[in-house]
């Protein structure tokens, strides 16, 4: 029997044993976090950027903006027709007040009759133009719908941009026609105002009773 065969570990060797086996332990997971942090992460698939054609674009851009002038437009003849009309009443107003359209001959000299009448008819006419003018319009577009939109979910973007913007063209031209007559109506509401006008200096020139 060998003097080592019958040798039984001391207490002192324990400690180091389990301290050199902790310190492996240590090292191993050092190692695996460091090859966590250096190990390149998995490639990720990016879409491509889908990219609208540059005149598709400008198209869209450009129908969007004329809806938007025209929106504009409207307003702003919708704001000068109100004006247009009190004009017309502030007018015809003053004139009475002041004594313009005195129809009593003891009190001086007597509106014509076939003027007060005129006066009657321009005035008439032009809240008729201003009616027209302010009226709702009853296809007017400003835009395409959400939901028309959505119809072409899935399709090429190209493809759906041409959609959205062909809509807005037609749009822009049926609003075009509406917003053309409105500004022929109060161009003649604004000539009518002219003549009414016109014909107070008219008659107050003439004087005298006219029937």
């Amino acid at each position: 029997m060998s003097p080592t065969e019958g040798a039984t570990e001391s207490p002192s060797d324990s400690p180091a044993r389990g301290s050199t086996l902790s310190d492996r332990d240590s090292t191993k997971r050092d190692v695996v976090r460091e090859a966590a942090a250096t190990s390149p992460e998995p490639e990720r698939k990016v879409e491509p950027e889908r990219k609208v054609d540059p005149v598709l674009q400008l198209a869209f851009d450009s129908a969007k903006q004329k809806l938007a002038q025209q929106d504009a437009t409207l307003a702003a003849l919708r704001n000068r027709a109100t004006g247009l009309l009190a004009a017309s009443s502030v007018g015809t107003s003053v004139a009475a007040a002041v004594g313009l359209l005195n129809l009593d001959a003891a009190r001086g000299r007597v509106y014509p009759i076939w003027a007060g009448w005129t006066m009657v008819a321009l005035v008439l006419a032009v809240g008729v133009c201003v009616i027209i003018v302010i009226w709702p319009a009853q296809k007017w577009g400003y835009g395409v719908a959400p939901g028309r939109v959505l119809e072409d979910v899935g399709k090429p973007v190209d493809a759906v941009f041409k959609n959205v913007t062909t809509a807005m063209i037609r749009f822009a031209e049926s609003n075009a026609k509406s917003v053309k007559m409105r500004q022929r109506v109060f161009e003649s509401g604004a000539a009518l105002l002219i003549i009414q006008t016109a014909l107070i200096a008219l008659s107050l020139g003439l004087g005298g009773r006219v029937g």
